[in-house]
């Protein structure tokens, strides 16, 4: 493989593991211990990210909260860090590792999440170490499964799920093509370098795996068991595709070694399921379960009930004891066997199910002796009845027998909201392609051609490996890029007969190549050549005589109500509708309908065409009556479930809708909807869009009361000004009418009301003039009212570049809060804000420093009550202005220090972790300053 496939493999920082260790530090990288230490830690968690900054070790901890992660951070770094990081769900454990334990655990106790505050090196990797052990069983207890539930509707989304998680299992196990063992080898080498521990394994596994020896290599303690686990409950389809040799290798063998001598057995599994799914269960009448990832049970009860006693419940996990009934003779079910001989506790006699094996859950109880929940199940056939059997065998038998990238992708599409991307389809090209040492494979190459030159280069480079790699050459497949080529050179010289002139050229010298063919990939070669004269070169009769052509192949080799016959009768209808012939093809569909030989199917099809046509020539009445028709044949011969059926109904609700008989539409969706909804995933792109479009609909049929805000803003971009004061109105006679009146809301309508003005009369002097009548007519001058509408008018003028009446303004705003308000409280920090951005935008950075001075003087003459929080914070201020502003670094520093020495006083009477983060920013700058060359001149 080169370096490009490579680099394409899965992103290096990416931990393929569950659990992250992150060690936060200053000495961190400093010492050689440390980094013996971080050598020694990833035998345990291999994935190990160092931090030296605690802003930087904060920012990445929150950016992943799909982590599990363990962290190890110093004293004096923990102090700040933990309680900004603790209630995260992310983070699992924390480890306090310092050298003044007696002062550390004292704040350490307030967080429950630390497990440890530790002296030693020694004791934190064995502290580490041994809780891990816990911390990866409970993790491997944690089922993860999809639920059905048959009885009631309210569950049609876990249902759908429950499906389609089944039919995911389907397609990975017929997987042909991708990446496999050798690319997974390549992944964990570069996962694991450096572990030595890690790399000898995978050496092992590189060197001794074979299919016979699947199941020996996930029972064992290797990355390989971790990394299967985590991807199939995860359901991560990136990294299973690269497990899908070894999940199919894992399941043959289990068939092969299924034996058993007891036509019945019992097993059991102490596990944690969240109390979400455990309630779901535990209130429905019948559910099923099929497990996302490979299931160890027990035969021996007493080891099962012993873990569940001993491992503590959460707040959104239920502790439970799961108890199988197995009958070893059933038909139709996914391998199990008995494993005991790989184990190394043989009394616990281990039984492994394989991937997707169906239980049905006979009853949720409560042993009162043993205190533990017991879930019972029973191991089902494939073939139950209960779970929508019709419906998942009739999507599983369009799964091929081989699965490869297209039609895998496909299902992808269809499973997951999202897929559907370009980013997302193309990674999944490269994953697939790195099983070639070649870089340059051509189905990339033909997926990644865009772009006039560029795309022909790559299409004529994509064709000439295709030539080159293999005596039985693809010719259908070759001729489809060759179209692609003509399209990109009519879009070149936006001369159509240029691509024409290539294409007959191809279709001349490869048409016996073409005859070769098989049956259904010359059908779509003629389609693609209709396309071509239909869209480039406007051609129809020929364009028809192709589709035509096509219709022709399919419909004598493929099911009548197969989606490719759907494609091009629509292809046909489209070209008849741009030529105006509608009544030509009209007139054929209408005497095929009298013949008498015509089977249900048929009928039913035609009737859809000849709704198509009528809905063409708007036709609107009759074109419904057509489509009911084929729905009423249709729900006679088909299950509900069936595509033709979701077909009628998608015919019957667009033409209700293009008619306005809104009731009818809304009708005939929800039909739709209920039947998607049970089918399909639960955040489908269909299933949105209808509930959408639903919704949209009934709006226009009664539309959302709006609220006088609403209509306040309407009527304000309507430019109906006087309308627009109406509303604003009312919504302050409501507010007056509260108990309690919120006059913060109250001034900003009347802010409102004084912008309607402005636009009104055309200039901002009318808001300033309502607003100044505002504090003569209805707020006392000197009120905290008066002095939010005097910021409001200096904001006006600020934005006018009057600054010096906007500086009169906040002066008059700053003035009553002062007297008003406590000093150190938010509004007055807003307000010198604004005093300070006045004097920014006039450029005078002195007027800034004095005003601040100002400030700080009017705080040191009161006698008492002085704020030494804020006195500190002007003079931090301070020292910004002059170092950023300025570039007098001595004045600076000498704030800076004041600052600091303030921030001192008030720790000496109050301990707060605000103010020791404070402190260390403050230190921080004036060390930064001390070591400026300027500051010594």
């Amino acid at each position: 493989m080169t370096e490009t496939a490579r680099n394409r493999l899965i992103e290096p920082h990416r931990n393929l593991e569950t659990f992250s260790l992150i060690w936060c530090d200053a000495d961190v990288d400093r010492t050689k211990e440390n980094q013996h230490t971080q050598s020694t830690l990833r035998s345990t968690i291999n994935y190990l990210k160092v931090f030296d900054n605690i802003d930087i070790s904060e920012e990445y901890i929150k950016q992943n909260p799909d982590n599990k992660i363990v962290l190890i951070v110093s004293g004096k770094m923990g102090e700040q860090l933990v309680p900004h990081i603790h209630d995260l769900k992310q983070i699992h454990t924390i480890y306090v590792y310092c050298t003044n334990n007696a002062y550390h655990e004292i704040w350490a106790k307030n967080f429950p999440k630390i497990a440890s505050v530790v002296v030693t090196m020694k004791d934190l990797i064995k502290y580490i170490s041994d809780d891990h052990i816990h911390r990866r069983e409970i993790d491997e207890a944690e089922m993860k499964c999809s639920i059905f539930n048959p009885a009631t509707s309210q569950q049609q989304e876990s249902n759908a799920s429950f499906i389609w998680f089944r039919l995911l299992i389907e397609n990975i196990m017929r997987l042909t093509e991708g990446p496999s063992i050798p690319e997974l080898i390549q992944i964990a080498t570069q996962q694991y370098d450096g572990n030595e521990k890690e790399i000898a394994m995978i050496d092992d596994f590189s060197s001794t795996y074979c299919a016979a020896k699947s199941l020996y290599w996930y029972t064992r303690e290797s990355f390989l068991y971790r990394w299967l686990n985590k991807c199939l409950r995860e359901t991560d389809i990136d990294m299973i595709v690269y497990f899908r040799s070894i999940i199919r290798d894992i399941s043959q063998q289990l068939a092969l070694e299924k034996s058993f001598d007891e036509p019945k057995i019992t097993v059991y599994r102490g596990q944690l399921l969240g109390k979400q799914e455990f309630n779901s269960i535990r209130s429905s009448e019948l559910s099923y379960v099929v497990m996302k990832s490979f299931l160890s049970t027990s035969k021996n009860r007493v080891k099962a009930l012993e873990f569940a006693k001993q491992t503590p419940p959460s707040d959104i996990l239920e502790v439970l004891m799961l108890e199988i009934e197995v009958d070893t003779k059933l038909r139709l079910i996914k391998p199990f066997a008995d494993i005991s001989y790989l184990s190394d506790f043989k009394e616990e006699e281990e039984i492994l199910f394989s991937l997707g094996c169906l239980f049905k859950v006979k009853e949720v109880v409560r042993d009162v002796n043993e205190n533990v929940w017991i879930m019972k199940l029973i191991l089902c056939g494939d073939d139950d009845s209960n779970v929508m059997k019709d419906v998942y065998d009739d999507l599983k038998n369009r799964i091929h027998e081989n699965v490869d990238l297209n039609s895998f992708a496909d299902f992808l599409r269809d499973m997951y909201v999202g897929f559907e991307s370009e980013t997302k389809y193309r990674h999944l090209h490269e994953i697939f392609s790195l099983q070639n040492d070649d870089d340059e494979d051509p189905d990339v190459m033909l997926f990644l051609g865009e772009g006039y030159d560029e795309a022909i280069a790559f299409y004529q480079k994509s064709i000439d490996k295709y030539m080159n790699s293999s005596s039985n050459i693809n010719y259908a497949h070759i001729i489809n890029i060759h179209f692609e080529i003509a399209k990109q050179h009519a879009y070149k010289v936006e001369n159509a007969d240029v691509g024409v002139d290539y294409l007959e050229k191809i279709i001349q010298d490869l048409q016996s190549k073409i005859n070769d063919c098989t049956p259904l990939k010359r059908a779509n070669i003629y389609l693609n050549i209709g396309q071509f004269y239909s869209t480039y070169l406007k051609k129809y009769e020929k364009a028809l005589e192709y589709n035509e052509k096509c219709l022709d192949i399919r419909r004598k080799l493929l099911p009548d109500d197969n989606e490719l016959i759907t494609e091009v009768e629509s292809t046909i209808t489209s070209t008849y509708t741009v030529m105006k012939n509608l009544d030509h093809r009209l007139a054929l569909k209408q005497k095929k309908l009298k013949e008498q030989t015509l089977d249900p199917k048929e009928l039913a099809y035609l009737y859809d065409e000849v709704g198509d046509i009528l809905f063409s020539m708007e036709k609107l009445d009759v074109s419904l009556e057509s489509y009911k028709k084929a729905l009423t044949i249709r729900k006679d011969i088909l299950p509900w479930y069936h595509p033709l059926i979701i077909k009628s109904y998608s015919n019957i609700t667009v033409i209700c809708e293009a008619m306005k008989h809104y009731d009818l539409m809304i009708k005939y969706s929800n039909i739709k909807l209920d039947i998607l909804k049970k089918i399909l995933p639960p955040h489908h792109f269909d299933i949105h869009y209808l509930e959408e479009r639903i919704q949209f609909i009934k709006d226009l049929l009664e539309p959302p009361k709006k609220n006088p805000q609403e209509l306040a803003v309407a009527a304000f971009y309507d430019s109906d000004f006087d309308q627009a004061i109406i509303y604003y109105q009312q919504i302050i006679d409501e507010e007056l009418k509260s108990p309690i009146i919120n006059y913060s809301n109250i001034l900003d309508i009347h802010y409102e009301i004084s912008q309607v003005y402005a636009k009104k009369d055309g200039n901002q002097l009318s808001a300033i003039n309502y607003l100044e009548k505002l504090i003569e007519n209805d707020f006392s001058d000197g009120t905290l009212q008066s002095a939010t509408i005097y910021g409001k008018i200096a904001g006006i003028y600020h934005q006018l570049r009057n600054y010096e009446e906007a500086l009169k303004n906040y002066e008059k705003c700053l003035e009553i809060q002062t007297k008003l308000l406590p000093i150190d409280d938010r509004t007055i920090y807003y307000t010198e804000f604004d005093v300070e951005s006045v004097h920014l935008a006039k450029i005078d950075y002195e007027q800034m420093i004095e005003f601040r001075k100002k400030r700080l003087e009017m705080e040191f003459n009161k006698q008492s009550n002085r704020s030494l929080n804020y006195i500190a914070e002007v003079y931090q201020r301070i020292g910004f202005i002059y170092q950023g502003y300025t570039a007098k670094f001595d004045l600076a520093l000498k704030n800076y220090k004041a600052a600091l020495d303030f921030q001192k006083r008030i720790l000496a009477k109050k301990y707060s972790i605000d103010t020791v983060v404070t402190i260390n920013e403050i230190e921080k700058l004036v060390k930064q300053m001390e070591e400026w060359p300027a500051e010594k001149e």
